[in-house]
This record gives structure tokens, C-alpha cells and sequence, in this order.
């Protein structure tokens, strides 16, 4: 029994080594990304909140189902992890992680499409390395419709000094009111 052990063990230590997984994790179809953070390894992280008028719109489509207005649709679809940039006007990134491929680390993303996106605007683009963070979340002027920026796209890339850096498109959602719940 003890040799069966052994080449058990044998066989799945060289595939386990060349598929390493660092996984950032995933917002799901109920939640946004609006925070991003990179560890002290390099790995990145998203953080995700329900803000109010994602939850608006998922509590309309669901009223509307339950009055007969036709089959449940989901407001928010999520495709599986992929070796992508989500860069379509209605998506966003909604899970992290990296997978070794043998050679490197590469990112993988989950992509999120919301019809509520079409009114998202750019916010700014920004570099995080190692041990940075940012985080965007409910944002609101007096006198004017509040807004919950979101992390929409994360690109993996090398700089100058041969650093991973993740470079990270930041967009505007309208959004009118505060109430929100952490995931």
C-alpha cells in the first residue's frame, strides 16, 4: 500500500508545479469590482460591492419576472476565466487570476457584461506594482448624480525595469443613491 502512495504522489507533483493558481477571486453576476489590490508577490485582488443601482435594476428585472413579463433574463452575465482583457463597451472584469503556464504567470479574467454599462464613463487609467491598491466605490458631488466607479479593465504587463505592473481602466457608472452592501 505504502509504494501505491508513492507513485501516486510521483505523478501529480509535476503537473501541480507547472499549474500554479493565484486566485483573485470573482464578484459574480450580483456585485462589481471597485477595488484593486496588488500583494507584496505581485498577485492582484479584487474587492466587490452591490452598489445601489445594479440592485435597483436586478430587483426591477426580478419584479418584472414575477409579474409575467416573460422568462428570467440575468442582468449580469459572467463568461469563465480566459486569457483576456475585458474591453467591450458593456463589460467589466469581474474575477481575477493568474495561472502559471510553465513559462510565466499569465492573467486570466472573468468578463462581465451589464447593459447598464453603455452609460459608464472613463474615469482615468492607472499603474499599480507591488504592495499598491486603489479603490473607487460610491462617488457623489453635491448637485449632481452620484456615481460608482468600478475596476472595468486589467491589463498584465512588464515596465522598463523588468516589474509587473497591472494597468487598470477605472470607469464612472451612474448611480444615484448610497445604500450599499459589501461581497
Amino acid at each position: 500500500m505504502r509504494v501505491l502512495v508513492r507513485v501516486v504522489f510521483l505523478v501529480f507533483v509535476p503537473y501541480s508545479q507547472t499549474n500554479v493558481i493565484h486566485d483573485g477571486g470573482t464578484c459574480g453576476t450580483d456585485a462589481i469590482p471597485y477595488r484593486i489590490s496588488v500583494d507584496d508577490k505581485g498577485s492582484p485582488k479584487l474587492s466587490c460591492l452591490i452598489p445601489p443601482c445594479l440592485l435597483d435594476d436586478l430587483i426591477t428585472s426580478e419584479n418584472m419576472r414575477y409579474q409575467g413579463h416573460g422568462e428570467r433574463q440575468p442582468l449580469v452575465k459572467c463568461k469563465s476565466f480566459k486569457e483576456v482583457v475585458c474591453s467591450g463597451e458593456l463589460q467589466w472584469t469581474g474575477g481575477l487570476k493568474e495561472i502559471n503556464n510553465g513559462t510565466h504567470n499569465v492573467l486570466n479574467t472573468v468578463c462581465c457584461s451589464y447593459p447598464g454599462m453603455s452609460r459608464s464613463q472613463l474615469v482615468r487609467t492607472i499603474f499599480l506594482g507591488q504592495d499598491d491598491s486603489y479603490e473607487g466605490g460610491f462617488h457623489e458631488k453635491p448637485g449632481h448624480i452620484g456615481g460608482f466607479d468600478l475596476i472595468k479593465e486589467v491589463r498584465k504587463s512588464v515596465n522598463g525595469d523588468n516589474r509587473i505592473q497591472y494597468i487598470v481602466t477605472v470607469h464612472r457608472l451612474p448611480c444615484a443613491s448610497a445604500r450599499m452592501r459589501s461581497k
